[in-house]
């Protein structure tokens, strides 16, 4: 704990006395940032990370998808999914234009009524995190990549929060080995969605 007020701690006011770290709001979050950090010691011999897999609905598919809505929307040819919804109508858009655009995109989901979440904790609370979008990307190989994509142009603790659990959900899925391989990025910026995606496939 020492080593991470540290190392990792910055304190802006210097008039605040350092002690304020023991008061829940601060504390909590310490912990909680520690405890997604810890991961096992694979060389040693510690079993990797891996996912729990609900037994009678292992794997989930956009063909349970269907509801109705008054909220604009707007159609789609890549995703298995009629259409967008546009809950913000000028980023929602924007996002399906470029993944509709973008080559590398071989299909791509809104997470709307498809029940795709990730178990986060924050404030000492379990919660539950529902990522923007699933995308399909080939590779110049022809592999497959899975993408939790979160588009955000605000961030907040809890944002990181939710992204730390997304970062260790793909890590034991991808350990897990039998759904293919994952990986999740953050777009700020729909106009520059293009650049992220090809920035998520020049890293593998």
């Amino acid at each position: 704990m020492w080593q991470y007020l540290e190392e990792r701690v910055i304190v802006s006011d210097p008039d605040t006395p350092l002690e304020e770290i023991v008061l829940l709001k601060y504390s909590q979050r310490i912990v909680e940032r520690l405890l997604q950090a810890i991961e096992p010691d694979i060389e040693a011999g510690e079993l990797p990370l891996l996912p729990l897999i609900e037994r009678f609905r292992p794997i989930g598919s956009t063909s349970e998808v269907l509801f109705r809505t008054v909220r604009p929307c707007v159609g789609t040819t890549k995703s298995h999914i009629s259409h967008v919804v546009l809950d913000a109508p000028k980023w929602e858009h924007s996002v399906a234009y470029q993944l509709e655009r973008i080559p590398e995109v071989i299909t791509y989901t809104r997470n709307d009524h498809l029940d795709f979440t990730i178990p986060y904790e924050w404030q000492g609370i379990r919660r539950e995190y529902r990522p923007d979008y699933l995308v399909y990307l080939k590779t110049e190989k022809g592999n497959i990549i899975k993408v939790i994509l979160e588009v955000k142009g605000f961030e907040v603790e809890q944002d990181r929060q939710k992204q730390i659990a997304a970062k260790r959900w793909v890590r034991g899925v991808n350990h897990h080995g039998e759904f293919g391989q994952w990986e999740f990025g953050v777009c700020k910026d729909p106009r520059r969605l293009r650049e992220k995606i090809r920035s998520l496939l020049d890293h593998l």
